[in-house]
């Protein structure tokens, strides 16, 4: 629904297909005016994501719901009525004062007046769970790092997103060398790189773990070592 141009609405046949497509579709949609902030319609779909009635978002401004500063809210709306910008994410305050985090896609259209077109989608529950995975990723960090064993993480290429500070002490190989780059191009010898990660291939494969007993030189000299590769899901 986005155009590469201004688009133009009023006229007969376009302005019956726009009005139908608005007011029809299940996807959640605003017309604001872009100078003023004033939201001129909402479909119905926009009433019931924010538990307003059409009437009733259509006597508002986009600083009631949108919960930014109203003076960043005015340089947004001019911003995508110039087109320099025409995505956002924002944060949204329903009718039941629950404040849910939005995708707006903006694009100008004239309808007698500079107008904002706006697609809003709820990424709340999307975003909530990234946070969430975000932060127990880091608390397993925080845990492992501190493990007495040497514990690395790898991602599904064989290439180190994590390495304890144990695994720095032993190999006496910076962390931030590991990261990005797999055994091999830290500088394991070929004869032991590629026995691990066929080891760690069987794990990504069968999704059970594998252990790998070998022989190394590093900081405490020439140690045996048995290593687990475990699937993480």
């Amino acid at each position: 629904l986005g155009t590469a141009g201004d688009e133009h609405v009023d006229g007969s046949v376009g302005e019956h297909h726009f009005e139908s497509v608005f007011h029809d579709h299940s996807a959640v949609m605003i017309l604001i005016d872009s100078e003023t902030g004033q939201i001129v319609d909402a479909n119905p779909s926009a009433a019931q994501f924010y538990g307003y009635s059409v009437d009733e978002l259509r006597s508002m401004q986009i600083t009631q719901i949108n919960t930014m500063p109203s003076g960043e809210v005015a340089d947004l709306l001019s911003q995508a009525r110039s087109r320099r910008l025409g995505h956002f994410m924002f944060s949204h305050r329903l009718a039941s004062g629950e404040v849910r985090r939005v995708d707006v896609h903006s694009s100008p259209i004239r309808n007698g007046r500079p107008l904002l077109f706006s697609i809003i989608i709820d990424v709340e529950d999307r975003v909530r769970a990234e946070e969430e995975l975000a932060t127990s990723e880091e608390m397993l960090s925080a845990v492992l790092d501190w493990s007495a064993d040497s514990t690395m993480r790898l991602d599904r290429n064989l290439r180190v997103e994590f390495v304890n500070r144990r695994v720095v002490a032993l190999t006496g190989i910076p962390f931030e060398a590991w990261i990005g780059r797999t055994v091999a191009e830290v500088g394991f010898r070929s004869d032991l790189a590629e026995p691990l990660d066929a080891n760690r291939r069987r794990v990504l494969d069968t999704g059970e773990p594998v252990a790998h007993v070998y022989e190394i030189d590093n900081a405490e000299g020439r140690r045996w070592y048995e290593t687990v590769a475990t699937p993480m899901f």
